[in-house]
């Protein structure tokens, strides 16, 4: 585990690849080195995935402004907890937009989702 007083030596990766530098308050950095030189690195922290959303059948019509009042306040709530990113998944087209519209950036990745067996006692 990279202790939190070493985590300087990552910003010239992150930079690199115009990256957000984890906090050492919340997260953790596993890392592989070699003669105290790391050598790969893997983050874990926590990150918001704004979901589900939902939106009334009969409302779904205008569910454009629906959005766009929700937004604020969801942007506002993520200020105050001190959040930089989060992330929403969609298969729906319409949603997609909607997204797109209130500002989020589709990114070029998959997303995977990995499953953390219980602790064997």
């Amino acid at each position: 585990m990279l202790a939190a007083d070493r985590y300087d030596e990552l910003l010239p990766i992150f930079e690199e690849f115009n990256g957000i530098m984890p906090s050492p308050e919340s997260s953790a950095v596993v890392i592989a080195e070699e003669d105290n030189e790391i050598k790969a690195f893997w983050v874990l922290e926590a990150q918001v995935h704004a979901e589900p959303l939902w939106v009334r059948e009969d409302s779904r019509v205008k569910s454009g402004a629906i959005f766009k009042q929700m937004a604020p306040l969801m942007l506002s709530t993520l200020q105050n907890l001190d959040v930089k990113t989060f992330f929403c998944t969609t298969e729906d087209e319409n949603m997609v937009q909607y997204m797109q519209r209130l500002g989020l950036e589709a990114q070029p990745f998959v997303t995977f989702m990995g499953v953390v067996p219980p602790k064997q006692e």
